[in-house]
């Protein structure tokens, strides 16, 4: 009796050397960890000694906060105090220094702002157990070319990409349903993406100045695209819109020189400001009649527009609200209704 009872006091004491981490949920098994899916302090790495770390509330890890005075340029990020880190803090990280970064799978969060700035940061894994990725998480990190957003991740915050130029390729997880704004703005190196079937949303500049696109399938579940969501990708030759979508928004195809035609889904009912700005290589679009406005300089400057086919009467092309200087400085296109032509000289 003695001696079970001695072996039960040992089981509880060693309890703290064994925290369960979760390794992440694939897309269909969101509820369901089983005990080879998980990982213990025992055989997690320890962290770079000299990062600073704050004890998380709870008591059963920490968050790394900082640098400290750590000096490796590999950084490794799994348990201090025989405890898991769980999170990297806010601001944990900044400068030219760091070339990697590996984290363990008790790592569920990554704040805001925590890796901006590291310009000689070439390599990271994101793991399945990662939940959130803050605001400008890698904002400028020019030396990343290729990263993987896991499934656990079902939001990409704003600014998270922006300005990281050398980015080539990113693989977005399955579960992801909203893009931020500025999420991938001036990521010029980005060559292709491919959007998640069940992204609803598309924020604002978003891909902006991603000039490297070529093209771009835009799943049918977005109804929303952001204000320049796609502004300034000159590389874009072509783009779908989906059937879902209901708003293109102000300049959100703006200065896409590269676009010759574009078609308009039947569920549009308004073409935002200059969405189609300086689009100087449209030559033909097609707009359904479903719109009713079409804003200010929504086709400024698409000087070579000589053709718009519009899926509606003449009458209700004339019905839709434009604003005065929606057609400034196109071409001299016809509309093509159904039922006959307007040329643009008659078109007021």
């Amino acid at each position: 009796m003695k001696r079970m009872l001695a072996c039960i006091l040992v089981a509880v004491m060693m309890l703290p050397l064994f925290v369960s981490c979760n390794k992440g949920e694939d897309s269909d098994s969101l509820n369901q960890t089983s005990n080879t899916e998980q990982n213990t302090t025992g055989n997690l790495p320890e962290s770079s000694a000299g990062l600073w770390f704050s004890a998380n509330p709870d008591g059963k890890g920490y968050t790394v906060m900082g640098i400290g005075t750590c000096t490796d340029t590999d950084i490794i990020i799994g348990k201090y105090n025989n405890l898991p880190v769980t999170s990297i803090g806010d601001y944990a990280f900044n400068g030219p220094e760091i070339t990697s970064i590996t984290m363990s799978d008790c790592v569920t969060s990554i704040g805001q702002q925590s890796f901006v700035g590291c310009t000689g940061l070439t390599s990271i894994t994101i793991p399945n157990s990662v939940m959130g990725i803050g605001y400008r998480a890698f904002y400028g990190c020019t030396g990343l070319t290729n990263i993987t957003i896991p499934n656990s991740v079902t939001r990409i915050e704003e600014s998270v990409f922006e300005n990281c130029t050398g980015l080539t390729s990113i693989t977005i997880s399955d579960r992801v349903t909203t893009i931020g704004g500025y999420a991938f703005l001036g990521c010029v190196g980005l060559k292709s993406i491919t959007i998640p079937d069940r992204v609803t949303t598309i924020g604002d500049r978003a891909f902006a100045g991603c000039v490297g696109l070529t093209n771009i399938t835009i799943p049918e579940g977005v109804t929303t695209i952001g204000e320049g969501a796609f502004a300034q990708c000159v590389g874009l030759t072509s783009i779908t819109i989906p059937d879902n979508v209901t708003s293109i928004g102000d300049a959100a195809f703006s200065v896409c020189v590269g676009l010759t035609s574009i078609t308009i889904p039947d569920n549009v009912t308004s073409i935002g400001g200059a969405a189609f700005g300086s689009c100087v290589g449209l030559k033909s679009i097609t707009i359904p009649n479903s719109v009713t406005s079409i804003a200010y300089n929504a086709f400024f400057n698409c000087g070579e527009l000589t053709s718009i086919n519009f899926q509606g009467t003449i009458a209700e092309w004339k019905a839709i609200e434009k604003d005065s200087s929606w057609n400034s400085d196109t071409g001299n296109y016809v509309v093509k209704c159904t039922d006959g032509d307007i040329a643009k000289a008659d078109d007021n």
